[in-house]
This record gives C-alpha cells, sequence and structure tokens, in this order.
C-alpha cells in the first residue's frame, strides 16, 4: 500500500472524508500519482469504477499525465474492480 497525501483547499486532510469549505463541501484529492508527480487540476483525469467489495460501492480514480492511477479507495484482496486493475493496469 502506498502512502498518498490529501488535499482540500491546500489542508492535508483523511482521504475518504467530505470536508466542509467556506463554499459548502469538497472531496479530498490526492497531491501526486504514485511515480511523484503532481496531480493539478485541468491535467488529471478524474473518474470513477465499481466495487462490490462488502462496505463499498467503488473507488474514485485520479489519473496522472504519465498514466500512474492513484485510486480511493486502494484497491485490496476484498476488491472486486477487476482485482485491483484499471485498464488491465495493476493499480
Amino acid at each position: 500500500m502506498t502512502s498518498v497525501l490529501y488535499t482540500v483547499d491546500g489542508r492535508v486532510v483523511p482521504p475518504r472524508e467530505l470536508v466542509r469549505t467556506a463554499n459548502g463541501w469538497a472531496e479530498p484529492v490526492p497531491v501526486r500519482c504514485p511515480a511523484g508527480h503532481p496531480l493539478r487540476s485541468g491535467r488529471t483525469l478524474v473518474g470513477w469504477i465499481p466495487c462490490l467489495a462488502p462496505g463499498r460501492t467503488g473507488h474514485r480514480t485520479h489519473q496522472c499525465e504519465c498514466r500512474q492511477i492513484v485510486c480511493t479507495p486502494e484497491p485490496d484482496d476484498a476488491c472486486s474492480c477487476q482485482l485491483g486493475q484499471v485498464n488491465g493496469r495493476k493499480v
């Protein structure tokens, strides 16, 4: 498992909790891809893959320009989402 840093408005926050901001609620976003590149607005593809693991509905995905993907929550042994694969690549 990798250690991914998540932020909202520049504050470090837990990855799976919505955060109250002055403008409403915000979803935390990862700061960097597994290769260390910054995940910048307008340069990162944000998506969703379904997962039927107990207690989950799916994973938010952030794909870097280098094609590395951060999944939130991270896939584990209980995942049914292509067993931790996105587009044929291990995530």
